[in-house]
């Protein structure tokens, strides 16, 4: 992993001025990051509870848009909903085993098209119940926890600047952490889940989500990987 890739990487979606911008953004440091491509799928929710109406499409490839607004139906598929309604990005090794396994024969043409050999979904629910889903594809995307957490973080921070119609977090300049929750978020940055962080800080797992909680309140942050973000995009704990 470059981090000065992604730091660069981060600090340009933060500021970017538009939607296709900061996903351009994002697909330029996925092709850093050994991926081949990157397509954006907003599925847009029905009224019911089930299912989506239609699709808005980000990619590079206008081919590709075509095939995928005649693939609709197989993209909207029981088959990769739990794909799209997953809490974190699921990471698939093997694309044309994976759209076989799901009777998806139409997107293992697709797949075929742009050497989609493995594939990385990160999923992520946006205002009204709608979900936008990053896939990321190539012949050979890593599963390394340091090359998908990045990945992650800037989808999501693409979501939350841009589509969102939120600037990004400006941290107070009077912000005060106290000297727990630094050393919570100080690992929380480097990867810990909240087990390994109780265990790093010798104290229990809920001692550990009370001081996160507390200082993603602070940031003003939505959920942890937009704490991340600010936190990495502002250089905060390095104040």
């Amino acid at each position: 992993m470059n981090w000065m890739t992604f730091n660069e990487s981060l600090s340009l979606v933060l500021h970017a001025r538009s939607k296709s911008r900061a996903f351009d953004i994002v697909d330029q440091c996925s092709k850093r990051l050994g991926c081949g491509g990157l397509l954006v799928l907003h599925l847009l929710p029905r009224n019911t509870l089930n299912g989506y109406t239609r699709i808005e499409l980000f990619s590079q490839s206008g081919r590709i848009s075509s095939i995928i607004g005649r693939l609709k139906r197989e993209v909207l598929s029981d088959g990769l909903k739990p794909i799209y309604q997953a809490e974190q990005p699921t990471h698939i090794s093997d694309t044309r085993s994976f759209l076989r396994a799901r009777l998806l024969s139409r997107l293992v043409g697709l797949a075929s098209i742009t050497r989609a050999r493995s594939l990385l979904f990160v999923p992520i629910k946006s205002q009204g119940k709608s979900v936008y889903c990053f896939v990321f594809f190539g012949k050979r995307i890593s599963d390394e926890f340091t090359s998908v957490a990045a990945l992650s973080t800037l989808a999501h921070v693409s979501i939350e600047t841009i589509v969102a119609d939120k600037s990004p977090s400006k941290p107070s300049p009077l912000l005060e952490f106290t000297q727990r929750e630094i050393e919570c978020l100080r690992l929380m940055v480097n990867g810990m889940d909240n087990p390994e962080i109780a265990a790093a800080v010798g104290i229990s797992e809920r001692t550990v989500r009370f001081h996160l909680d507390r200082a993603r309140a602070k940031m003003g942050a939505r959920n942890r990987v937009h704490a991340v973000a600010i936190i990495v995009g502002s250089q905060l704990l390095d104040r």
